[in-house]
């Protein structure tokens, strides 16, 4: 089949063009994470993936797997996605197996198969590309970066202006996951609005990046605790422009704090990255800064962050009504009762 870049390949997806076979190469992880959930939100309707959905990894795939998934069909109906990771460490039994099995899949059936690295002059390699749509998976250049931004607006009925777009790529940069957060954001913050201007996303930029997640990451990393949300609470006090993005910034940072070591327990490195909302690169971080506060410390200190919180800043309800919501999320997050 055909060979695409990823951006081609996501405007595909959001005009409704979905193949049944995808192979994705590279260790782009949010663009690997944007196209998997594309397809998923193409081929399985609302409420379907838990029984919809299957991913095996290639090291621990074996023939019975592999035709197990490819072949069985959901109980309450519908369609299947079975996401293969790792394909480059498929031992020889199982790459046979699912050479022979692809050209036979039912039409209810969307293979992705994803691999770092593939060599293309092998057997495997050539008849995957022969067999799925080949997207290459790799950061974005200065000369597609534009037009890609642009993408992003469109898909969501926005229209921003040149220079929007040039303001755009030089604070957000070539990472598809800050991209894809930030436009998101955007439209959000500006509905209703079908065109966006320099200054619209320039006010926008202003509050939004004073604040991340890594940034507040390595302020709590070099500093003791109680020193650290002291300085918060102080410039959420103060009532500034950045209160709003360090509250959110700070107490999701806690909150991923406290998932952490129950969540990594039982998920993958990929899979508790986009858990956590975050990049696997990051969660070396999380293991080190997990370890050095107790839970009763974080829960704390993310509880007297939500306590400054006035409600007329941040919302309708009180400050103890979003610390209750926060504690659900988190003991749903990490199956506590």
């Amino acid at each position: 089949m055909a060979q695409i870049t990823y951006a081609a390949a996501l405007h595909q997806l959001e005009q409704g063009r979905v193949e049944q076979r995808y192979l994705l190469l590279g260790d782009e992880y949010h663009q690997q994470f944007l196209l998997s959930e594309q397809i998923l939100a193409a081929r399985l309707a609302a409420g379907e993936r838990a029984y919809g959905k299957t991913e095996i990894s290639g090291a621990k795939a074996n023939p019975h797997l592999l035709q197990e998934a490819l072949s069985s069909v959901p109980l309450l109906g519908g369609n299947t996605v079975v996401i293969v990771s790792n394909l480059q460490r498929l031992r020889k039994e199982a790459q046979e197996f699912l050479l022979a099995a692809l050209p036979k899949i039912d039409p209810t059936v969307t293979f992705i198969g994803i691999a770092n690295k593939l060599d293309g002059r092998t057997k495997l390699g050539k008849q995957l590309a022969s067999l799925c749509l080949v997207i290459k998976l790799r950061e974005l250049n200065n000369q597609q970066l534009p037009g890609y931004i642009e993408s992003r607006f469109t898909a969501r009925e926005l229209r921003p202006t040149e220079d929007a777009i040039t303001e755009m790529c030089r604070v957000v940069g070539r990472d598809c996951g800050d991209i894809e957060n930030e436009v998101e954001k955007v439209s959000i913050a500006f509905a209703g609005q079908s065109q966006l201007s320099l200054g619209d996303i320039s006010s926008y930029l202003a509050a939004s990046r004073q604040f991340g997640q890594y940034e507040v990451a390595d302020y709590l990393a070099n500093r003791r605790l109680a020193t650290a949300i002291k300085g918060v609470q102080q410039v959420l006090a103060s009532g500034g422009s950045a209160a709003r993005s360090l509250f959110w910034a700070m107490s999701g940072q806690l909150e991923r704090l406290l998932l952490y070591p129950e969540l990594s327990k039982s998920l993958s490195q990929k899979d508790l990255a986009g858990r956590l909302r975050t990049s696997p690169f990051f969660l070396k971080n999380y293991e080190r800064q997990s370890k050095k506060w107790q839970p009763e410390e974080l829960t704390s200190a993310l509880e007297e962050i939500y306590q400054v919180a006035a409600a007329e800043r941040f919302g309708a309800e009180s400050p103890q009504q979003i610390w209750e919501r926060a504690l659900l999320r988190i003991l749903g997050s990490s199956g506590g009762e």
